[in-house]
Parts: structure tokens; C-alpha cells; sequence
């Protein structure tokens, strides 16, 4: 009679090598996939954002169907822009470049904390003055940028189809 041993492994916590990128990688799935403390909506957005972030918007034919015309929302004060776009269905942040204090993100997660501010929030440890924040697919990822032992940009590249 022949045993079938089943060897299971811990996924760890962190994980190197993100696509390309060589930074320490940080399995958030929840956070990562509600970093802005809100389901993901352009009126809740400009609600809680627009008395900083000033809003454009643009029409866009929608890729699978073209009879369907979408909205990309940009929000932006000088070198901070998030940009949001939406569907007939759903809204999704697409890209983010934030230095600007004012913007918090969930858990209190804001420009201008220190290293041990920004690892209490997240329930981490962070060796390095980079590293990213995402969601199991890799498909919504936050880049973490310190200097000096202080938050100093957040970047976000989402995927989206």
C-alpha cells in the first residue's frame, strides 16, 4: 500500500520581486483592494477629496464596446493626481501620484510619517526606504517611497480590462 504525503508551505507575508521590479512586495489583499477607506466611487471621492484635489474629466470610448463611452476623472494639485475611471458599472482607480500631505489613505496612511508610523498602520515590517503594498493578483499595487525615515510618495498602478 503506497502514502501520499501532501507537503503544504506558508505563503509568506513578503515576497520578492514584483513583475520586474526588484522592491520587497507586502501581501495586503484588503487593504490594497480599499486603500482610500472607501468602496471606490468618483462622487465619494470628489466628496472627500475635492477641496484639495482639483477634478477634470475626459470621455473615453470603451474598449470591448464601443458604443458604450466611459469617463476618465483626474484629480490633481501640483505634482498629486489620482486618476479614476468609469464605467457603466464601476469605478477604478487607475493610476495615483501623491505627495500631498492632506491625502489619507485608509488606516491614517498619509505623506509625511515616519517608517514606524507607516508600520503600525499596515501591520508590517519595513526593511527598505521602497517597498509595494498589493492585493493577491498583483493587479492593485502601491509603491511606498521613504527619505530620511519619512513617507514622501505613494504611487499606484492598477491594472485594469
Amino acid at each position: 500500500m503506497k502514502h501520499l504525503f501532501l507537503l503544504v508551505l506558508c505563503v509568506p507575508v513578503m515576497v520578492w520581486g514584483q513583475g520586474s521590479s526588484e522592491l520587497p512586495y507586502m501581501l495586503k489583499d484588503t487593504w490594497a483592494t480599499n486603500a482610500f477607506g472607501f468602496p471606490m466611487n468618483v462622487k465619494i471621492f470628489k466628496k472627500t477629496f475635492g477641496d484639495i484635489l482639483t477634478p477634470s474629466m475626459k470621455l473615453v470610448r470603451n474598449k470591448y464596446d464601443s458604443t458604450q463611452i466611459d469617463t476618465a476623472y483626474s484629480f490633481s494639485k501640483g505634482r498629486t493626481k489620482v486618476e479614476i475611471y468609469h464605467t457603466a458599472t464601476k469605478d477604478m482607480v487607475q493610476s495615483a501620484f501623491i505627495e500631498n500631505e492632506k491625502i489619507k489613505l485608509r488606516n491614517g496612511i498619509q505623506i509625511g510619517l515616519t517608517k514606524p508610523e507607516v508600520e503600525k498602520a499596515l501591520n508590517i515590517k519595513i526593511s527598505s526606504d521602497k517597498f509595494q503594498v498589493g492585493d493577491i493578483d498583483h493587479r492593485q499595487v502601491y509603491q511606498f517611497n521613504f527619505l530620511k525615515e519619512k513617507l514622501v510618495l505613494i504611487t499606484f498602478e492598477g491594472y485594469i480590462e
